[in-house]
């Protein structure tokens, strides 16, 4: 892995945090992250999809899409809990095309996808 992107990964690029993220975490107060379904998952959802467009990502099933909107939602807690950490602007994360990336596939650039390797030749 190239020792930017490497870097980047790390860090998850530092970029503004997002607005509506912080607006709609503090609104739910403990559910945001709950497995029930709640107003606020819709309102996650929608944060996704535009998130999806934006990084112009697609997935083929929708198993693949749903197992990547709860890493998503896992990256967001990371982001939330380790900015409260800090009050210096320049040190806060935010939200990046790595976001709905498990880090097991960022810190082993040989995992992918689990789909069958080509029987035959």
């Amino acid at each position: 892995m190239a020792p930017l992107l490497k870097r980047s990964v790390c860090w998850l690029l530092k970029l503004d945090f997002s607005r509506q993220f912080l607006s709609i975490y503090h609104r739910s107060k403990g559910v945001f992250f709950s497995t029930a379904s709640s107003p606020f998952e819709d309102e996650l959802k929608a944060m996704y999809e535009k998130y999806l467009v934006d990084h112009g990502k697609s997935y083929k099933t929708a198993h693949e899409k749903q197992r990547r909107f709860e890493i998503f939602k896992k990256t967001l807690r990371f982001i939330n809990e380790y900015n409260s950490t800090t009050s210096d602007p320049s040190r806060k994360l935010g939200i990046t095309s790595l976001a709905d990336v498990a880090l097991e596939e960022i810190s082993n650039p040989c995992v992918q996808d689990p789909a069958p390797w080509p029987m035959g030749t």
